[in-house]
């Protein structure tokens, strides 16, 4: 926490300062500085914890008023703008913002069906991950955060989310003659190995040799 106030005494010795932690517990001494001092940052601190804030000038004989600051909060930045899309039928690729300039990594977690469990740590300023290994038509949720040694930001979450398997479309046949017929589809996948076709003569599908 980053402390500045205005010095508008020509006589002190040096400035007072005093902390407030959590509400009601009242205000101690944190640290005396000399009068070439206006500013002060507070380490140490608890994230999520309130904090209240005094200074005040001081001679050998006296104390001035002191000037306080509001109730404010160490600030921990998680990540923005969760966007996740399937990039095959096993995997999900997911991007987000990162808006810390200070955190150690992020971490990843996913639900599948019921629970997190931690998928991954990732280094500081990462802000994409490829999850693969899915399996098709399962949905999963995601959740990110970003975290120091002591504490974790809110964590960003997603919805229920699936691996996505284009099928082929627009099916067309063409009878070429007495005994052939052309078949013609839409390819929309990028990463098939391969199309099976099956032809139904009555009695059910059957796989057709290519």
């Amino acid at each position: 926490m980053v402390l500045s106030w205005s010095d508008i005494n020509l006589i002190e010795l040096g400035f007072i300062v005093e902390r407030n932690e959590g509400q009601g517990n009242g205000f101690a001494p944190l640290v005396i500085l000399p009068s070439s001092e206006t500013s002060f940052v507070d380490t140490g601190l608890t994230y999520g914890i309130n904090y209240e804030y005094r200074v005040a000038a001081y001679t050998n004989q006296n104390t001035s008023d002191w000037v306080r600051s509001g109730i404010v909060i160490t600030d921990f930045p998680g990540p923005t703008q969760l966007v996740i899309s399937s990039v095959n039928d096993g995997a999900m690729q997911l991007e987000w913002r990162d808006n810390c300039s200070f955190e150690l990594g992020y971490r990843i977690e996913r639900a599948e069906g019921s629970g997190y469990v931690q998928l991954v740590d990732l280094l500081p300023n990462t802000q994409g991950y490829l999850d693969e290994g899915l399996t098709m038509d399962v949905s999963y949720s995601y959740r990110i955060a970003a975290f120091t040694v002591s504490n974790t930001s809110e964590w960003l979450v997603s919805g229920n989310e699936q691996t996505f398997f284009p099928p082929p479309t627009t099916l067309n046949t063409y009878p070429l003659n007495d005994s052939e017929i052309s078949i013609e589809w839409v390819d929309n996948s990028s990463f098939e190995l391969g199309f099976f076709i099956e032809r139904n003569a009555g009695s059910g599908y059957v796989r057709v040799d290519t």
